[in-house]
């Protein structure tokens, strides 16, 4: 038998892509460690930070929104054990809309 070997991922890389179907913001940071795991948002910039599943190095990923956060209570951050994943998800009616106005800074709660 020929063994096989299973690598991590790569900490800190980060993919984001939009749901259609749910409507939603997806952003996945791979290789976190669950401990120290920090998502704020400050104006239209998401910053997740913390540390690589392991502790080889500091983990700080930002990203852009298309538009400054009304409802940071509708913004969901778990993180996955099993593949070492911060997933953040926004809907997109938590996104402000031309005509409306928002606070500058939010705390994300990672669950």
């Amino acid at each position: 038998a020929v063994p096989v070997h299973v690598y991590p991922p790569k900490a800190g890389k980060m993919e984001v892509d939009h749901d259609k179907k749910a409507k939603s913001l997806r952003i996945t940071v791979h290789g976190m460690d669950a401990d120290g795991i920090a998502v704020d948002i400050e104006g239209k910039m998401l910053h997740a930070n913390g540390r690589a599943w392991d502790q080889s190095s500091d983990v700080h990923k930002v990203f852009k929104l298309p538009a400054r956060v009304l409802k940071p209570e509708a913004i969901k951050a778990v993180y996955e054990p099993a593949l070492h994943d911060l997933l953040i998800t926004i809907p997109d009616d938590a996104l402000e809309r031309k005509d409306e106005t928002a606070r500058l800074r939010h705390k994300i709660a990672v669950g």
